[in-house]
């Protein structure tokens, strides 16, 4: 028996679809899996399964039918694409450890265990690099290390990171972490006399980050939770409105840039004003006509640069196995090629500006080395965004960067101490960059996928 969900009304397996006027139609099996998805537009997906309930089968509502396999133990151990190539197969030991994982390029990954099922060592590609981990009595990770980096942890009587030092071949770096009594850091140490101070409400949401040149920002949040506003160095002010939904209805940053936004009765965004800044620019507009392989890859194109009206140029993609890009061929220009790791880490990028870029990782997969930098992470951070930047060849800090959750506070040049200014949109994305007095130095326009739709002044950074 199948049962449909509509609006806010009860199934009999009381599952509960979103309410909007999008409303997608989703059937149920007995045992709880959903079989069905149709959409507003009637396009259909099919969910599959075998006996015990392993997800087996997707096809979308082109009928293109993705695959995955299980052993007698309901362990996954191959999965298949829409264009019947072969993505990945795993092997596992008695005890359910993955120890053995071959992609769809042909790299084969080799992982083993300690008696606790602790992961300690990995070795993968050609030279079997090895990857090596060690844990302390309770399993916190102590250290990591490869052939581009040595990472070790320290942890306090709470099992919290209190320490991270990374170790490259010229130069180790150590970041240590204070916390107050509920866990949040309060201060972060890049180096010794470079200090970073947090300070949070009663309901621990933060509420001011301080440097150790003496700038500040504050936050402001509704009694909700949601961010109201703020101000950064150089007396610039932040604020966020929202509709009685509690959804973003405006946003200004002083008179850099502002926008207010309409939506529709589902809250999708339908249109936004401009109220500060600069106008969007594009100054790569782009017209094109796509096609896909049967795994749903972009695979050619028809373009017309700069109108509609222009001749099209014929651009085609390649991938490896594991479907990420490697070429782009746009006409008879090679536009870019890239390599990936065994790891399906991006190892090498090269453009038709004649820009190559090879880049390396510790053993946690956080890229360390880009092209002619640095990158230390925060290893405290989920998203590992990086702290110091420095130069590849002596290991010196070029600049140090702060951060708040979801976005880019600013960044200290380490020769020099002055300090760039960083403000953001409500995704995150850096609309302006000021000097520490307030003195415009570089906006940006984004588009409503993030294109680049104009920019003005200089930025000399990757993350702004």
């Amino acid at each position: 028996m199948l049962v449909f969900l509509t609006g806010m009304a009860y199934s009999l397996l009381a599952h509960v679809p979103q309410h909007s006027s999008y409303n997608t139609f989703t059937r149920f099996s007995f045992s709880q899996s959903r079989t069905v998805a149709v959409r507003p537009s009637g396009a259909t997906d099919a969910f599959g399964y075998d006996g015990l309930g392993n997800w087996t089968t997707y096809t979308n509502a082109e009928g293109r039918v993705y695959r995955m396999a299980y052993d007698a133990l309901g362990r996954l151990v191959a999965a298949t694409n829409a264009a019947n190539e072969q993505v990945f197969a795993n092997l596992y030991d008695p005890v359910g450890n993955l120890t053995n994982r071959t992609d769809g390029a042909g790299n084969t990954v080799h992982y083993a265990y300690d008696e606790l099922n602790r992961m300690v060592k990995r070795e993968s590609g050609i030279g079997n690099r090895e990857s090596a981990f060690g844990y302390d009595a309770v399993g916190n990770l102590l250290t990591a290390s490869n052939e581009t980096a040595s990472l070790s942890f320290g942890y306090d009587a709470m099992d919290r990171l209190t320490s991270a030092t990374t170790s490259l071949s010229n130069a180790t770096y150590n970041v240590s972490y204070h916390r107050d009594a509920g866990g949040l850091v309060t201060n972060l140490v890049y180096a010794s006399g470079k200090v970073v101070t947090r300070t949070y409400d009663p309901d621990g949401r933060l509420a001011s980050v301080s440097d150790w040149l003496g700038h500040t920002w504050t936050f402001a949040w509704d009694g909700a939770g949601k961010p109201t506003g703020g101000a950064a160095p150089g007396g610039i002010l932040s604020t966020n409105h929202y509709d009685a939904a509690g959804r973003l209805s405006s946003w200004a940053v002083g008179s850099l840039a502002g926008r207010t936004i309409t939506r529709d009765l589902a809250g999708l965004k339908t249109r936004e004003d401009i109220t500060a800044g600069p106008h969007p620019v594009p100054s790569f507009v782009r017209y094109a006509e796509n096609t896909f392989d049967a795994a749903d890859r972009l695979v050619a194109a028809q373009v017309r640069y700069g109108a509609h009206t222009n001749a099209a140029i014929s651009e085609t993609y390649l991938y490896d196995g594991n479907g990420a890009l490697t070429n782009l061929v746009s006409g008879s220009n090679a536009v870019f090629s890239a390599t990936y790791d065994p790891l399906g880490q991006l190892s090498s990028w090269r453009s038709l500006a004649s820009l190559a870029v090879d880049c390396s990782y510790d053993a946690l997969g956080n890229r360390v080395v880009s092209g002619d930098r640095l990158l230390i992470p925060d290893h405290a951070d989920p998203l590992k965004r990086p702290l110091i930047e420095a130069d590849a060849a002596t290991g010196e800090p070029l600049r140090y960067y702060l951060w708040a959750p979801g976005r880019l506070l600013g960044f200290i040049d380490a020769a020099s101490g002055a300090l760039t200014v960083a403000h953001c949109d409500e995704y995150g994305s850096v609309v302006a960059l000021t000097s520490e007095n307030g003195t415009f130095l570089h906006t940006a326009c984004y588009g409503p996928n993030g294109q680049d739709w104009g920019t003005t002044g200089a930025n000399p950074t990757p993350f702004a």
